[in-house]
């Protein structure tokens, strides 16, 4: 127990201060076991665990205390073995609960009176505590393996969630209204019997940020290797999803009615594997409207178990109106099996918004790059090259099945056996197609690849696809992508990141834009920036008005040759929906 000269020295300083001084309450020096300590502490309190290990189950019993190591989870040990949740906060605990530096095992979760037993590394209900450089090892329970959030959110940083095990979210399960904060946290070989490998998120919207989600997954995993998302608006940043694995859907990612902000994040060798036709091998959506940005989508897979089904979408599948904006993003290395299809992205019945993406060396049965099937998507300022698809199917590049994608200042180059084939009408404009294609301000010359040995496809010096778009292809930036706070201009940047908008020196503009003309493919050419260009901005002084409005009266009617700057769909025409489309835009941009 505490010395009397330490509890005189605690009472002293209380009358000097007029508040209860913290105490620190040793275990085993003053406690023997954990739970001991924290029946002692009182709120301010820390409990510091020396090394050992530590045969039980904990509670904090609602207190904001500070339960600690002293020389981290490696050689600090708490093992339930077999009987409950390791660690429990159900008393309404802040973020002043605090639990740090142990490896937490042997547990097998609580069952609140539902009959599923929840989090058999931690249990969390109403609760908001920190927990920070901890390893979760070893733990099962029906819902949330290594920890289940119930209503809870909790501030979890620096820790890993290995080898963990449940029907829902092996490493982790956040359900009714979760949104923990997760920040440098590693989840890896955590298996769930249905979905959610890594995490599990049902109704919660989680923010991850700097962590890894690898290995997770197996033959028994339905759905999201990596990541389960149904409902809810999860923010996910700079991490890694490698290597983990589904029998059906969603290798990496799976999104069911979901909205997820994913940015700066790689998707790397997952694997959708699924007897009737694997879906998704990077990510999964389903009814669901992900925006992905600044993305790598590399050397995904999806299998099919039985030849008589189709796999779809070794990087990317949308279905059942997934409406995804994708954004600044790379596929490459990407497989759809035999008789898979949509090597890179697989859109079914969806819309996505494709902008300032390569697609390159994905193969699948038919469309390598991208098949579209009932689906309308988007696809401006994206480079397809080295895609490859079968000769009896073709669409190297594109495949489109009953399907009428906008395809605008893009660049299609090198793809096998051909750049578009399927039943669809691409409306294709302003675009670099090899063999040629029909359609406003298309070309048929080589673009001058940087090195696409390599893969490099930035733009030489004098590549026919510099200055040879049309502006009003450029998506605006309605989510305000360089944080400037303006959302009314056009997408500013280029996959590198670049100014998209530069004055060439020489001057000349093939295609189509005032005060300069946006290039061709993901990559601008670099001459002189121009900080700003406006939708519908026919005159260039940075606001929509009079001037405009009358230059597209003046215009109206079917385009002629050339540069039709008041044709603000690029339907070759200008009537009531560039009409709308100005009206809508009216003011001036700040």
């Amino acid at each position: 127990m505490m010395s009397t000269m330490r509890l005189s020295v605690c009472v002293a300083f209380a009358a000097l201060t007029g508040t209860a001084a913290a105490d620190i309450l040793h275990v085993p020096g003053d406690f023997p076991t954990i739970q001991e300590a924290i029946d002692a502490a009182v709120d301010g309190d820390e409990v510091e665990v020396h090394p050992g290990t530590y045969v039980e189950t904990i509670n904090f019993l609602g207190k904001a205390i500070w339960v600690r190591s002293s020389d981290g989870p490696d050689v600090t040990i708490i093992d339930a073995q077999q009987t409950g949740s390791v660690v429990t906060c159900n008393s309404g605990e802040g973020p002043d609960t605090v639990l740090d530096g142990f490896t937490v095992t042997g547990g097998t979760g609580t069952d609140p009176g539902d009959g599923f037993v929840r989090g058999g590394g931690m249990y969390n209900d109403g609760s908001n505590p920190t927990v920070t450089d901890c390893s979760f090892e070893g733990n099962t329970a029906s819902f949330g393996g290594g920890m289940n959030n119930e209503g809870s959110s909790p501030t979890v940083t620096n820790c890993s969630f290995e080898g963990n095990t449940a029907s829902f979210g092996g490493g982790m399960r956040n359900s009714g209204g979760s949104n923990p904060t997760v920040t440098n946290c590693t989840f890896s070989g955590n298996i769930p019997s249905s979905n959610g490998g890594g995490m599990y998120n049902s109704s919660s919207s989680p923010t991850v940020t700097n962590c890894t989600f690898s290995g997770n997954g197996n033959s028994s995993t339905n759905n999201g290797g990596g990541m389960y998302n149904s409902g809810g608006s999860p923010t996910v940043t700079n991490c890694m999803f490698s290597g983990n694995f589904a029998d059906d859907f969603g290798g990496g990612m799976y999104n069911f009615s979901s909205s997820p902000t994913v940015t700066n994040c790689t998707f790397s060798g997952n694997t959708a594997d699924f007897s009737l036709g694997g879906r998704g091998g990077g990510m999964y959506n389903d009814g669901s409207n992900p925006t992905v940005t600044n993305c790598t989508f590399i050397g995904n897979i999806v299998n099919t178990g039985n030849p008589n089904f189709f796999s779809a979408g070794g990087g990317m599948c949308n279905q059942s109106n997934s409406n995804p904006t994708v954004t600044n993003c790379t596929f490459s290395g990407n497989m759809a099996t035999l008789p898979g299809i949509g090597g890179g992205m697989y859109n079914e019945g969806s819309s996505p918004t494709v902008a300032n993406c390569t697609f390159s060396e994905n193969s699948a049965f038919g469309g390598g790059g991208m098949y579209n099937e009932a689906s309308s998507p988007t696809v401006a300022n994206c480079t397809f090259s080295e895609n490859s698809a079968f000769v009896g199917f073709g669409g190297g590049g594109m495949y489109n099945e009953a399907s009428s994608p906008m395809v605008t200042n893009c660049i299609l180059w090198n793809d096998s056996p051909d750049e578009f084939s399927g039943t669809g009408t691409p409306a294709v404009a302003y675009s670099n197609v090899q063999g040629g294609w029909r359609g406003i301000g298309n070309i048929d010359a080589d673009p001058l690849f940087v090195d696409p040995v390599n893969a490099d496809y930035r733009l030489q010096t004098g590549s026919p696809c510099a200055d040879a778009g049309n502006n009003w292809g450029v998506p605006i930036d309605a989510n305000d992508y360089d944080e400037d706070g303006v959302l009314c201009e056009l997408f500013p940047v280029d996959l590198d990141g670049n100014p998209r908008f530069n004055a060439d020196e020489a001057d000349f503009d093939p295609g189509c834009g005032v005060p300069v003309v946006v290039d061709m493919g993901a990559y601008e050419y670099q001459f002189d920036p121009v900080e700003q260009v406006v939708f519908a901005d026919l005159n260039a002084d940075g606001s929509v008005g009079a001037a405009d409005l009358l230059g597209l009266l003046v215009s109206w009617g079917p385009c002629g040759k050339g540069c039709c700057l008041a044709d603000l769909n690029i339907d070759g025409s200008v009537g009531a929906s560039d009409l709308l489309a100005l009206l809508v835009n009216w003011g001036p941009c700040p």
